[in-house]
């Protein structure tokens, strides 16, 4: 169930996509219902779950955003085909890290503003083994 707090991107064998928000938050509402959905995990397939602080890191005026994760979880972008959920999660903070770049010269001066680090989590589901 994903009600919009964490962006969570899922490939299996017909690629890697968004799993969008389809609802409210449980519980919000006490006269909502909600219709559960099912996401079968096939041999090989992944979810990378991300907080906020790993999608809004930034470079200049440019958030890290989707289209940075996307790449992480396809077998084929270089240098990042990775086989378990902690090579995954590694791979996504360490591309939000290396994303955000802060010049040399902002670290000497003492009277600019220090902007706060968002937290950066992220969290990896990966199913191995082969079907039947």
């Amino acid at each position: 169930m994903n009600a919009g707090g964490l962006t969570a991107v899922f490939h299996d064998s017909e690629g890697a996509r968004i799993l969008t928000s389809a609802s409210v938050p449980l519980g919000l509402f006490t006269h909502l219902t909600h219709e559960p959905a099912m996401q079968a995990f096939e041999p090989g397939a992944k979810l990378l779950l991300v907080t906020k602080g790993v999608m809004e890191t930034r470079h200049g005026r440019t958030h890290f955003g989707v289209e940075r994760l996307i790449p992480l979880m396809q077998d084929a972008a270089p240098g990042f085909a990775t086989q378990s959920a902690t090579e995954l999660c590694l791979a996504a903070l360490k591309a939000a890290e290396e994303f955000k770049q802060v010049p040399w010269y902002s670290r000497l001066n003492p009277f600019g503003h220090r902007q706060e680090d968002e937290d950066l989590t992220a969290l990896a589901l990966v199913r191995h083994g082969t079907a039947g």
